[in-house]
């Protein structure tokens, strides 16, 4: 009998000590590796589990670590058991944060360790990483712990370990006799307290994306409305939103998207046929290519739920959030020209063209409630309606609400850049149609005595397109056709085009909308 009491214990010691011998029915992380410790042969962290005892609702097994740039191997291994961490708060240096700790399925309470890389540097061995040490989290509930992130931490994407057992004084590699690890990618934020506008995203299960892909033969088109108090420069835009059942365009691309990005004038409420605010006159449109944005993980390991407009939703649908980011020079840049004394609302439409046909791009919702709800229609952008409500559907808790939509938007003020909206200075007209296909005519007034005029087509990223006019021309009314054709008399692509007309040291400049 002490022969295979002693033969027992050589087996467990070989099992929990070295994780190369890591069998099915062991829970590991999906941290990148190399770089952190995941896979087994890296020593990587691994427990031996129960389906009773973990963090969140699901727990699976693996026979190996699962490392991924996003941290989301392991729910790709067979189902998403990352749904025990949510970060409740933002991570901004020198601040304190909080995570929440799902133990409600949990048949006993167990001790969290855990780490934030927070210099980025590949490890998690600095002594400010560990932001819990052996925290006892009780079982049946979702506990939330606080914890200070470093004044020196280095703002954006990082990666964090999570790890639950019954004894605690764990580190984040090697084996544990029971429990769960969980990796999470998460964000460092950069400091900035204030944004032009910002509706954060709803990361809770309550939390839906909506479509706004053009796939045929259902074009969806989303829009919200939000407030100018101060002109500027819209340089900036931030959209989060996420692929339907995480599904990236071709297999792994999440920038194999084309967005259109557009900003028009408001209609209140009591001035809409269909009672609610809804967007109006286009004022600016952007089309971004890949390459023009960037794509970031926000967040993993969460379950969202999809809705086609009005009303058609499942859940859980996607599991993981991304940010969309845009740039835009200022020379091309929206100028909104509302002020404290008198605000004005705007609205942004999106709308993305996933490259692959088999996926779709959902914008999502956010808790950030203002005004009116958000609005749908089905069209290609650049669009002009009809519009509808965008509601909760019958199947969510929150159903019959008014559901608004995730985005911020930054501003450049001060700039040099001519502001396309002057007053007119010399009688230049707003070109006729508008928007038009195929051509389209522009009236100007020459100043008194006679004047070098010159017109030039501008598209929105500030690049020459046509010169029309360009020499000395007598006092009076004139006008001049546009074909929609460049210099080079090659056909110009949908999309707002910007005029300008220069004359006796004067300078004025208006929107045209080429709609082929």
């Amino acid at each position: 009998m002490r022969c295979y009491k002693v033969l027992i214990i050589v087996v467990l010691a070989m099992v929990f000590a070295a994780p190369a011998f890591a069998q099915i029915g062991e829970d590991f992380g999906d941290a990148p590796d190399p770089g952190y410790p995941t896979y087994a042969a890296s020593n990587g962290a691994f427990h031996a589990f129960t389906l009773a005892y973990k963090m969140g609702q699901l727990i699976d097994g693996e026979q190996d670590g699962q490392p991924d740039s996003a941290s989301t191997g392991d729910d790709l291994m067979t189902s998403d058991d990352e749904d025990g961490v949510t970060f409740t708060t933002n991570l901004t240096p020198g601040s304190t944060a909080s995570v929440a700790i799902d133990m409600t399925t949990c048949q006993s309470g167990g001790y969290i360790d855990a780490w934030i890389d927070f210099g980025y540097d590949g490890s998690w061995v600095e002594a400010g990483d560990q932001i819990l040490f052996s925290a006892w989290a009780p079982p049946g509930v979702s506990t939330v712990f606080n914890f200070p992130v470093p004044a020196m931490a280095v703002p954006g994407l990082t990666y964090s370990r999570f790890r639950m057992s019954s004894n605690g004084g764990l580190t984040f590699t090697g084996a544990a006799m029971d429990g769960e690890v969980e990796d999470h990618l998460v964000l460092i934020d950069n400091g900035i307290e204030e944004w032009k506008w910002e509706q954060r995203p709803d990361l809770s299960t309550t939390g839906i994306d909506i479509n706004a892909s053009d796939n045929p033969p259902n074009p969806f088109v989303l829009a919200d409305d939000f407030l100018c108090e101060a002109p500027g420069r819209l340089t900036h835009i931030d959209v989060w939103g996420s692929w339907l059942g995480d599904n990236l365009p071709f297999g792994g691309d999440p920038t194999a998207v084309e967005f259109i990005l557009s900003i028009h004038e408001d209609i209140p409420a009591d001035e809409s046929p269909t009672g609610y605010s809804m967007p109006g006159e286009l004022l600016w449109l952007w089309i971004f290519m890949p390459g023009e944005f960037t794509a970031d993980v926000w967040q993993g390991g969460i379950e969202e739920g999809w809705m086609d407009p009005p009303e058609q939703y499942m859940f859980p649908a996607d599991w993981t959030c991304w940010l969309y980011s845009f740039d835009i020079p200022a020379g091309g840049a929206f100028h909104q020209v509302g002020t404290p004394d008198s605000a004005i609302v705007y609205w942004l439409d999106v709308q993305a063209r996933p490259l692959d046909a088999e996926t779709l791009f959902g914008w999502k919702t956010t808790l950030d409630h203002w005004n009116d709800d958000a609005v749908w229609g089905m069209g290609m952008e650049p669009y002009m309606g009809p519009w509808e409500e965008l509601i909760y559907p019958p199947m969510h808790e929150m159903a019959g609400q008014s559901i608004d939509l995730a985005f911020r938007l930054d501003m450049t003020s001060g700039t040099d850049v001519p502001d396309e909206v002057t007053p007119m200075q010399h009688g230049l007209r707003q070109n006729v149609p508008n928007p038009f296909n195929p051509k389209t005519t522009i009236h100007y007034e020459v100043p008194a005595d006679g004047s070098h005029v010159t017109i030039e087509v501008y598209d929105v990223s500030g690049r020459l397109v046509a010169t029309l006019v360009d020499g000395f021309e007598p006092e009076g009314e004139r006008t001049v056709t546009w074909d929609g054709l460049n210099s080079n008399g090659e056909q110009m692509a949908t999309g707002v085009y910007f005029y300008r007309m220069k004359a006796d040291g004067i300078e004025s400049s208006k929107k045209m909308l080429l709609l082929k």
